[in-house]
């Protein structure tokens, strides 16, 4: 489901532009990526939880194409109790991030 919301970008964007995709990162052990994995799973979507890693991110946007693919950092927290999200989960460590992909 991510790679073809990443494709369709791709397909869509104009030559020589940039693409600014905003991601959240946890770590691959946490509690977060478990929860993802748990929750989605069950409503059929498999490759959630590995977009929240920010390797496998930066990953998904080669592997559809785009080049000069960079991350850059926003800031990066523990996050703390929030009843209103899913991830992250509180204690576990994450980061906010924005991925750039040029076509």
């Amino acid at each position: 489901l991510i790679m073809k919301g990443i494709k369709e970008s791709l397909r869509i964007l104009k030559s020589d532009r940039k693409l600014l995709n905003s991601v959240i990162n946890t770590k691959k052990d946490s509690t977060s990526i478990r929860i993802v994995n748990e929750y989605y799973s069950a409503k059929g979507i498999h490759d959630l939880a590995q977009f929240l890693i920010k390797e496998e991110a930066i990953k998904f946007h080669k592997e559809a194409g785009f080049v000069n693919v960079e991350y850059d950092l926003i800031g990066e927290d523990i996050a703390e109790k929030n009843e209103l999200d899913l991830v992250p989960v509180e204690n576990d460590w994450f980061s906010v991030g924005v991925i750039q992909a040029k076509k």
